[in-house]
């Protein structure tokens, strides 16, 4: 029971949004892995025999990414220090202004945050 506390487990630990002015801010967010063991074992990573654990950010209606990748990915997270790390900048355009920031994995779990943008924040 013990070794299932140490498993790896994914987490969205920071979001960050800067007002940059006319409508434009920036969105950081980063994932960790608070397990004891990697995402991966260097064996998996070396045949690929795994998916990448992924970050991706969906913005809602209104929202219009700028610039970054919708989603980015990282072969393996460190246990305990692994950290992947996404910026985005978007245009914000209509009232629903939120965006979703998702990390998973096949093996070590998903989570998901929701990240208000206030106006002029």
């Amino acid at each position: 029971l013990d070794m299932a506390t140490k498993l790896a487990q994914l987490q969205i630990v920071d979001k960050k949004v800067e007002h940059l002015g006319s409508g434009i801010y920036r969105i950081t967010a980063v994932a960790a892995n608070r397990g004891f063991f990697t995402t991966h074992t260097k064996l998996a990573q070396r045949a690929r025999a795994h998916l990448p654990v992924r970050l991706e950010m969906t913005p809602s209606e209104g929202v219009q990414i700028v610039t970054g990748p919708r989603w980015l990915k990282s072969e393996g997270l460190d246990g305990e220090t692994g950290t992947l790390e996404g910026e985005w900048l978007v245009r914000v355009s209509g009232n629903n202004r939120q965006v979703t920031v998702e990390v998973f994995s096949d093996n070590a779990g998903h989570d998901r945050a929701t990240i208000s943008i206030e106006a002029g924040s």
